[in-house]
């Protein structure tokens, strides 16, 4: 259910850089402070919103270059925080243009030739500075999907051979942006992350429609595709959060079968898995379970089910991220108590 996930969703994205346009309000000194934003916050009317995917930005942009002015900060808003000197004097940004914005300290020169933005996502910082393309996982990140974890080190395609054991590096593949496609990143995680991992992001993406199945392995190009195979196989797009798609994925992965999901069951609504036709299995966000309101419907869907014969099982984020073993092991264990008929009943007397 989407409650159940929307807790651990990854930050807001947002949409390209924008600037005020000349009638913005401004401080007395000229300038307006620029602080980033999601969607569906928007600052007092005296700030004008930075909207830049990944990044938190906090600045005072002086006003230059007139009407179009701060050009530069606006294409590399748009290119996801970071860009190349050749590509943003193809964008029409001029060098005093580009050499103010870096003054007023707006903008980072980062390896040759590059720039950025200042709190611009670290994927973006290491592709600019070795000349390089974000992929895997970070592609995924960069380009606004829903993923159970962010990675902890930037995943890098390599323009030509490079060693920085602070990156991982991947394989070169076609890139003509800052970031590899979707299908080329998922196909990419088929050989680089856990099946599990894999299967979750691919979840995602076809739900969201940023990809179709055929597109993911018409990209690979490993001949180890056995994991990405597998997460192929196993894809379904009825879990509505990546904590539900996360919690398929590791029963998936030790064998449970007849898992059935979003079922509407009678005097308990729709629950977000069923297994075997008897066993509820619930992932639970917290925010949505935290209130009063949340807890209490909880308590009422459990009493529900209890008299309906059914048996229920809830995990919660840190259940399924940190602790997957201990979920299938439950999972498993009252399935086995099941098929032997083997529950607990009061003691005689």
């Amino acid at each position: 259910m989407v409650a159940h996930g929307q807790a651990h969703q990854p930050r807001p994205r947002t949409p390209p850089y924008t600037q005020p346009g000349p009638g913005s309000p401004a401080s007395p000194s000229g300038t307006v402070r620029c602080t980033a934003v999601s969607a569906d916050l928007w600052p007092e009317p005296t700030v004008a919103p930075v909207r830049l995917a990944g990044c938190a930005i906090e600045a005072t942009v002086p006003r230059v270059g007139g009407p179009s002015g701060n050009r530069a900060l606006r294409v590399l808003g748009a290119s996801g925080g970071g860009s190349r000197w050749s590509d943003l004097r193809s964008a029409g940004v001029g060098r005093r243009e580009l050499a103010a914005a870096v003054g007023a300290g707006l903008v980072s020169r980062v390896g040759t030739g590059g720039y950025v933005l200042p709190g611009a996502p670290t994927a973006v910082v290491a592709a600019i500075r070795h000349s390089s393309a974000v992929g895997c996982i970070s592609a995924l990140d960069h380009r606004g999907l829903n993923l159970l974890t962010s990675p902890t080190r930037p995943h890098l395609v390599p323009a030509r051979a490079r060693s920085d054991r602070r990156v991982v590096w991947h394989a070169r593949a076609r890139c003509d942006d800052l970031a590899v496609s979707v299908p080329v990143a998922l196909a990419q995680m088929g050989v680089c992350r856990p099946r599990v991992e894999t299967l979750v992001a691919l979840d995602a993406a076809v739900r969201a429609g940023r990809v179709d199945p055929d597109e993911v392995l018409a990209a690979s190009r490993s001949r180890d595709r056995g994991d990405l195979l597998w997460a192929l196989s196993h894809l379904d797009t009825r879990a509505e959060s990546v904590l539900e798609s996360a919690l398929r994925a590791h029963l998936v992965a030790a064998g449970v079968q007849r898992i059935a999901l979003q079922v509407e069951l009678d005097g308990i609504g729709r629950v977000d898995m069923l297994i075997d036709g008897w066993l509820v299995v619930e992932a639970d966000g917290f925010e949505d379970h935290a209130t009063r309101a949340g807890y209490r419907a909880d308590r009422r869907r459990g009493v529900a089910g209890v008299v309906g014969g059914w048996v229920t099982l809830r995990f919660g984020y840190e259940d399924i991220t940190l602790r997957s073993a201990a979920v299938t092991t439950a999972v498993l264990a009252t399935l086995a108590r099941h098929r032997r008929g083997v529950f607990r009943t009061a003691p005689s007397t």
